[in-house]
């Protein structure tokens, strides 16, 4: 699955060294569907918007594969689609969140990031969230993912914003 994927890389590393797993997630989501080039493109793109990173942590790594994976299977990885704006050009400058709490970044700002890419700016969400340092409680990410929302245009998380704030 690594065709394409620098293997000197950092993600090109991650993928050769934890093989097994990602097997498993790309296994799933052709189980569930999704086309094999479509799932490989996504996986080459991931690696390359990542490939200024000198160290890529597994967890990152894992999620990060988990969710192009499923979005391929799904048929959302499309070249003007938010949800690959979200993961190419908001999660790689995530250095503090993402690094932290992979998971649980991957995870929330992928949710937020399709409605702050319909009804904000994609820019300014990156931006803010870029600024955040790492955290030691994965609720501190939603939180923060909330406000950031909210800050960049996607008024529908206001009241969330605020009672999670």
């Amino acid at each position: 699955m690594s065709d394409g994927v620098d293997r000197g890389s950092a993600f090109g590393r991650w993928l050769t060294a934890d093989r097994a797993a990602v097997d498993v997630l790309l296994a799933g989501a052709l189980a569930r569907g999704g086309d094999r080039e479509a799932v490989r493109a996504a996986v080459v793109a991931v690696a390359g918007a990542f490939r200024g990173v000198d160290e890529l942590d597994p967890g990152l790594g894992r999620a990060l594969v988990a969710h192009v994976a499923d979005l391929a299977a799904r048929g959302r990885w499309r070249a003007d689609g938010p949800d690959r704006a979200v993961v190419l050009d908001v999660l790689p400058r995530l250095t503090g969140l993402a690094h932290s709490q992979p998971t649980a970044t991957v995870d929330a700002v992928a949710a937020a990031g399709r409605t702050v890419a319909r009804t904000g700016d994609l820019a300014l969400f990156g931006s803010l969230l870029a600024a955040v340092p790492a955290v030691e409680d994965p609720s501190v990410v939603r939180a923060t993912v909330l406000v950031a929302s909210w800050r960049s245009g996607a008024a529908r998380y206001r009241t969330a914003a605020l009672r999670e704030a």
